[in-house]
């Protein structure tokens, strides 16, 4: 992407079915693999949380800054194993964040905000751990309900994550004893009755009950496997495999998974409504070897290439060379050339921006006169790799237009580029987000109020081409599919149309706002 967005967050669970000797940490070592893996859908903050019942503290937890080699060490070091050590246990969660909700600029903040949180409690019962992802558009309302005088609780954060704390622990009032799978799904069916948005949920309790749920809508992945020794549960199914794990399955929405010596048990605690997958998370955040539910990442994107060669009416030249902006532009490039190829158009390929590290623009916040600087960090480039040639450069979506402005420069002065043309994988986004990815406010997404030609003379490309809607999900359309179904996955980021009733009063708050400041 051009004009990096920020991931909402990754979660991850391990449950260990048996003692094993040779792993060191147990479950903690699993989760801190399968968050490893995942730290390309968050990096700012992140944790893991671990039961132990030969240990005091029967739950701990160690969260903060940074990712989880950052938190917890290197792979191979003596730190990492200390720290294994001595967060060892046969069940763990773990979770890694970038903030949709909170202060990002605050250190202080982002270390209360990161995630498991931890609730103690003298009995078993009633302590637990927890962490989502997700982010839920009524979390100002049930705050306010909380700090109510009826209520009158205190939170340290601005960050979603500690309502839903609240309300787990308000549910487990009543509670002496263990809970058992009705409990559960009573949990989650509470729960569900009140959120409104994205939520992937894994909870930990002091009995060593591993719980996870997905949202009724299924807005965010979670993908689950087991085998003789582990069940594991990540965001990214191709973290799973890292476990060496195989048969790996999509928790569908609205269903609860349930984990302890009894097993693994799949619960339904709320039925199924229409499906509403974040289109953003094929597009763009999601590993190109993840699959998200039944529809594979990588095919998807080459299927959005493919649309996008359907379409293109350039002429091509023997100076004409086409590049994809990596990472996701680089599947939708395979895709897009192989269809040019089918029709006999003759095409050159060219690898010209070359990614040399795996930070984000957003990471650190630069400011928009400093990413130039940071995209020269990011991208690499021969000088003159390519003088007089026409560009047509492959990615998959422009937000602001910021970065995107200062890459066209940069193909153009640095590699000598005589025109530049950009074909985009996705729709215009004129709206915001309000269910975890943290897309800027309708005054800084550079296509709300502009038409094509305007975006283009903005960025300063020669010809710009956005992958229209019923093109967008006939590529994200699983394969046995007979005709599209738009509600499918959640276009709200393109459409201004939202699949929940919050969703739908954000935006028309949003646009009311805006028709009084231009009155």
């Amino acid at each position: 992407m051009i004009d990096e967005l920020q991931e909402e967050c990754a979660v991850a669970a391990a449950y260990l079915k048996r003692p094993l000797p040779s792993m060191l940490g147990g479950s903690t070592a699993a989760v801190y693999t399968l968050l490893s893996a995942q730290t390309n859908r968050g990096d700012l903050s992140c944790g893991i949380a671990s039961y132990n019942p030969a240990r005091h503290h029967l739950i701990d937890v160690r969260r903060g800054k940074g990712t989880v080699s950052d938190l917890f060490g290197k792979p191979g070091s003596h730190e990492l194993a200390d720290q294994l050590t001595a967060y060892e246990g046969p069940v763990a969660i773990g979770h890694n964040r970038y903030a949709t909700s909170g202060h990002n600029s605050d250190p202080k903040a982002l270390e209360y905000a990161a995630q498991p949180f931890l609730r103690e409690h003298p009995k078993r019962c009633k302590e637990f751990a927890f962490c989502y992802n997700g982010n839920l558009p009524n979390s100002g309302e049930l705050r306010a309900e909380l700090s109510g005088e009826a209520e009158n609780y205190h939170f340290k954060t601005d960050t979603d994550t500690e309502v839903i704390r609240v309300y787990i622990t308000r549910f487990l009032r009543p509670y002496n004893t263990r809970l058992d799978d009705d409990d559960y799904v009573a949990l989650f069916a509470d729960l569900c009755s009140r959120f409104d948005g994205a939520y992937t949920l894994c909870l930990l309790d002091a009995n060593g009950t591993l719980a996870i749920c997905r949202d009724p809508i299924g807005f965010r992945p979670l993908a689950y496997a087991e085998n003789d020794d582990v069940f594991a549960a990540a965001s990214e199914s191709s973290a799973l495999r890292l476990l060496g794990l195989t048969n790996i399955h999509a928790l569908q929405p609205g269903e609860l998974l349930l984990v302890d010596e009894r097993g693994v048990r799949v619960r339904r605690f709320a039925e199924p409504k229409q499906a509403a997958r974040c289109a953003f998370e094929i597009i763009y955040f999601m590993k190109s070897g993840s699959a998200f539910d039944d529809v594979s990442v990588q095919r998807a994107r080459e299927r959005i290439g493919a649309e996008l060669a359907r379409v293109e009416t350039y002429q091509f030249t023997p100076e004409t060379v086409i590049a994809p902006v990596p990472k996701t532009g680089i599947p939708m490039r395979t895709g897009y050339v192989n269809e040019l190829l089918s029709r006999g158009v003759d095409v050159r390929i060219t690898d010209a921006l070359i990614l040399e590290g795996h930070d984000r623009t957003f990471i650190a916040d630069f400011g928009p006169h400093d990413r130039f600087s940071r995209m020269r960090i990011k991208f690499d480039m021969t000088p003159g790799y390519l003088a007089g040639k026409d560009v047509i450069l492959i990615d998959d979506s422009i937000v602001r237009g910021n970065t995107c402005r200062q890459l066209v420069r940069y193909v153009r002065e640095h590699g000598g580029a005589r025109s530049v043309h950009l074909r985009v994988g996705a729709p215009p986004n004129r709206f915001p987000c309000f269910y975890g990815i943290n897309m800027p406010t309708r005054t800084e997404l550079v296509a709300a109020h502009r038409d094509e030609a305007a975006v283009k003379k903005e960025i300063g490309v020669d010809s710009l081409a956005y992958l229209s809607e019923p093109a967008l999900l006939r590529a994200l359309a699983r394969p046995e599919d007979k005709r599209v179904q738009g509600r499918e996955y959640c276009l709200g980021c393109f459409t201004g149309d939202y699949p929940t009733p919050f969703g739908q009063k954000r935006i028309a708050e949003m646009l009311r706002a805006e028709e009084h400041v231009h009155r």
